[in-house]
C-alpha cells in the first residue's frame, strides 16, 4: 500500500508537469500576439475573471489547508494563466490612442465593450431549435428579480426581434418569486428533456450568465437560480456523477395528511421506506433550492426532509 500512495503521488507531480507544458504551451502561442488588438479582443474578460474567482478558493484550500502541494501547485499555473489571459483580454499590451492609460481604465473600456457585445451570440444562434423554450428561459430569468431595467429590455427585444418571436412580460410579471424559482427550473429541465445539441445548451448556459451581468448586478435572486440550472447544465453536458444532489422527501403523519398528498400529488413517487411512507418532490442540485422546496411543504405543517444522493 506504501508503494501505491508513493507511485500516485509521484504520478500527481508529473501531471502537474504535464500541466506546466500545457499552460507553457498555451501561454507561448498568445504571447508574440498579445499586442495584436484583435487577439484582446477575442478574450472574454468575464469568462477570465469567473475562472480567477473559482480557483482561488481552491489553491487556498490546497495549499493552507489540506497541503496538497501538487494540487495547489497545479491550481496556481491555472491562476497564473488565467491572470496572463486577463491582461491580455484588457489589452495590457496593446498600444492605446491616449498615453499613460491605467490598468483599470483599460479594465473598464474592455468591460464595456464586451457589454456591448453581448448581443452577437445570440445571433449567431438564428433561431435555433428550441428557440420558444431558450426565449422562455431567458425571459423567466430577466424577470426573477421582480424588475426589468432598459438594458435587460433591449439585450430581450433583440434576439426576440432576430428569432421573429413575441414575448409577453406582464403575463410572466404576476408570478410570485418562490414560483418563479420553480417555474424557471422547470424550465430549463423541460429545455434539456428534448436532447438539444451539446453545443446549444453550452452557448445557452453562458448566455444566462451574459443576461445576469448585463446590468453589472447580479442580484439575489439571480444567483440563488443560477446555482441550480447550472447544475442541470453541467449535468446534461457532462454527466457528472460528482455533482451533489439533494432529494427533497416528504412525509405525512396521518391519513389527512396522506390523503390530502394523494390528491395535490398524483404524480409524485410514493417510497416506501424505513417503516414510513413518504413521497419523492425531487432531486436538486443546490441545497438551497432543496431547502426552498421543504419551506414551501414545511408551511403546510408537512414533515419535510432533505438526504444528500
Amino acid at each position: 500500500m506504501e508503494v501505491l500512495i508513493l507511485l500516485v503521488g509521484w504520478f500527481a507531480y508529473a501531471s502537474v508537469f504535464i500541466g506546466m507544458i500545457k499552460s507553457y504551451l498555451t501561454v507561448n502561442k498568445i504571447w508574440t500576439r498579445k499586442h495584436d488588438r484583435n487577439v484582446a479582443e477575442s478574450i472574454s474578460v468575464y469568462a477570465a475573471l469567473l475562472g480567477l474567482v473559482s480557483a482561488l478558493p481552491f489553491f487556498i484550500k490546497y495549499l493552507l489547508i489540506d497541503q496538497d502541494y501538487a494540487s495547489a501547485l497545479q491550481t496556481g499555473i491555472g491562476l497564473a494563466v488565467g491572470t496572463f489571459f486577463l491582461l491580455v483580454g484588457i489589452g495590457f499590451w496593446t498600444k492605446q490612442k491616449t498615453a499613460n492609460v491605467t490598468f483599470w481604465q483599460r479594465f473598464i473600456k474592455a468591460i464595456k465593450k464586451e457589454n456591448n457585445e453581448a448581443t452577437d451570440l445570440i445571433k449567431a444562434l438564428v433561431k435555433p431549435k428550441h428557440a420558444e423554450r431558450i426565449s422562455k428561459i431567458f425571459t423567466q430569468l430577466v424577470l426573477i428579480d421582480g424588475r426589468i431595467d432598459d438594458k435587460e429590455r433591449e439585450l430581450l427585444n433583440s434576439f426576440h426581434k432576430i428569432w421573429n418571436l413575441t414575448i409577453d412580460f406582464d403575463e410572466l410579471a404576476n408570478s410570485s418569486k418562490e414560483l418563479s424559482f420553480i417555474e424557471l427550473r422547470d424550465s430549463v429541465a423541460d429545455y434539456v428533456a428534448y436532447n438539444p445539441p451539446y453545443e446549444q445548451v453550452s452557448e445557452v448556459k453562458g448566455l444566462l450568465e451574459t443576461i445576469a451581468n448585463i446590468d453589472n448586478n447580479v442580484s439575489d435572486e439571480e444567483s440563488f437560480i443560477l446555482q441550480e440550472i447550472y447544475g442541470i447544465f453541467d449535468d446534461y453536458l457532462n454527466g457528472d456523477e460528482e455533482l451533489p444532489r439533494y432529494e427533497v422527501l416528504i412525509a405525512p403523519q396521518n391519513t389527512d395528511q396522506e390523503d390530502m398528498l394523494e390528491h395535490l400529488l398524483p404524480t409524485f413517487t410514493k417510497v416506501t421506506d424505513k417503516g414510513g411512507v413518504s413521497y419523492r418532490i425531487g432531486e436538486y442540485y443546490s441545497l438551497e433550492f432543496a431547502q426552498m422546496m421543504c419551506k414551501k411543504y414545511r408551511s403546510m405543517n408537512i414533515f419535510t426532509a432533505i438526504e444528500q444522493a
